[in-house]
This record gives structure tokens, sequence and C-alpha cells, in this order.
């Protein structure tokens, strides 16, 4: 009887072990770390450090199934979504050479590395890796235009968005550039380089510091006191030369500021991302 018993208590216990090994085993095989409660509750508390951490932890124990993708594209999204655009390109090779077969549904890795690339504000490395996919000419087209604003030639692609894009290059106007070497040439008369720059109260403010050293230079001379004038005279030099090169830095400025703003617009307008859609 006892004998029984312990049979009986053995193959309860097998048993057991056969339904619950299994509903373990497929427990520690899924998870979902796009709604995992706790990964959504240290990431609406800004502790993304910790998020980061344990999705890399989970991808690496789900490598090769679908819910290690999924981890891999949440991390991805994570990157993204805080611009930092060098960590997601090295996790990207990571996902180029782990999920191969997922990331056709996304496209060819060289587009989402050229769209990452315009992300990462690279747009010559951009235009380079856009060729042949299927919307390499929109890529281009961005790129080019993002790179220089004011110079670049009309979008030489078909898509509605391109249209957006030829409507905002035909809207820029080169006047808006100023030339660098006109303001070289008018801070020869002090101040009005930067006048021309942009800067009225800076070129006036350098004019009349000029011409007061400038006089104070002449008046000790007449009365030879020459130890004075060469004081004067070498800190109104400098004060003319850094003038000179104050309206000319002041002309650059202003055209990275137009060309920013232009950079702006065109990026605004947007285009399919297919890396956006990859990372959650």
């Amino acid at each position: 009887m006892k004998n029984l018993a312990l049979t009986f208590i053995s193959r309860v216990i097998i048993a057991g072990a056969c339904v619950v090994g299994p509903l373990a085993m497929a427990s520690s095989q899924s998870f979902d770390c796009q709604r995992d409660p706790f990964l959504l509750e240290l990431r609406a508390t800004g502790d993304d450090f910790r998020a980061v951490t344990l999705i890399k932890q989970k991808e690496f124990e789900l490598r090769g199934t679908e819910w290690g993708f999924v981890c891999a594209r949440t991390l991805l999204g994570l990157y993204l979504h805080h611009s930092e655009f060098e960590s997601a390109s090295g996790w990207l090779d990571q996902m180029v050479g782990k999920y191969s077969t997922e990331l056709a549904a996304f496209g060819p890795p060289a587009r989402l590395y050229a769209e990452l690339a315009f992300l990462m504000g690279n747009y010559a490395d951009a235009r380079k890796r856009a060729t042949g996919f299927k919307g390499d000419a929109v890529i281009q087209a961005f790129a080019s235009a993002a790179g220089d604003p004011y110079h670049a030639p009309a979008a030489d692609c078909s898509e509605a968005v391109c249209n957006q894009l030829q409507a905002t290059l035909a809207s820029r106007e080169p006047s808006a550039l100023k030339n660098p070497g006109l303001a070289l040439a008018l801070g020869v008369v002090p101040g009005l380089g930067q006048i021309y720059a942009g800067r009225v109260w800076s070129g006036v403010g350098s004019f009349l510091l000029s011409s007061v050293l400038i006089g104070a230079t002449v008046y000790g001379i007449n009365r030879g006191e020459y130890a004075f004038s060469t004081l004067s005279g070498a800190v109104a030099g400098g004060m003319y030369l850094s003038g000179i090169y104050a309206g000319y830095e002041s002309t650059l400025r202003y055209n990275d500021l137009q060309e920013g703003a232009l950079r702006t617009r065109i990026r605004n307008l947007g285009f399919e991302m297919n890396v956006l859609r990859l990372g959650f």
C-alpha cells in the first residue's frame, strides 16, 4: 500500500513537472520590452539608463526569437528618441548581423544607414549611401538640400514630398546671404564691416573707439609725448585689425544662422524613414 502511494505521488510530481516545465520555459522565452509594466515605469520616470540596461539583457536572453527582435527595436527607438545617433548606429550594426531576416521588412540595410546618416547630419554620407534602392532619390534630394541649403540644385525626384521640398528651395533668396569678402573690404573703414554684417551698434562703437584712439595718438605725436602716442597707436592698430576680422566673422555667423534656419525648414518637411519605423 505504501509503495502504491509513493508510486502515485511520484507520478503526480512527474506529471506536474511535465506541465509546469514547458510553461516556465515558454514564459522565459517571451518578454515584451515594449509593453512590460516595469520598463514602462522606468521610462515614464526618466530612468532610461536602467531601462536600456534591462532591455539589453532581455535582448541577449531572447536573441534569435520574435521577442528578442522586439527588444532590439525598442532599444533602437530609445537611442533615436534621445538623439544618441552614434549609439543608434552601433546598435543598428548589431541588428543587421543578428536579425537580417526580420530587417528585410524594413528595406535594405543601405537605406537604413542612409536615413540614420541624414538624422545625424552627415548629409554627404547620406547621399553616398542612398544608391540602388527604392526611395534613394528622395534621400539624395533631401540630403543635398540640407547639406547646402542655398546652393543645392532642384529636387530630382517625383514623390509628393519632393514637391514640398522644391517649393521650399524655390522660396530661398540667395541675396539673404552676405559676402565675407565684402565685409573684409568694408572693414577698411572702422566698424563698417560689422554694420554690413548686421551688427550696427558694434560697428558704431568700433568706429567711435577707433576714432578716439587714433585722435589720441595724433595728439600725442603733436605734443611730443611719444611713449603715450606709441601705446595709444598700438591699441588703435589692434582695435582696427580686430574690427576688420569682427566684420568678417560676423558675416560668416550671419550666413550660418540663415542656412541653419533654411536647413531646419527642410528637415521639418520630413520624408518616410524606415529607420524610425524600425525603432519603436
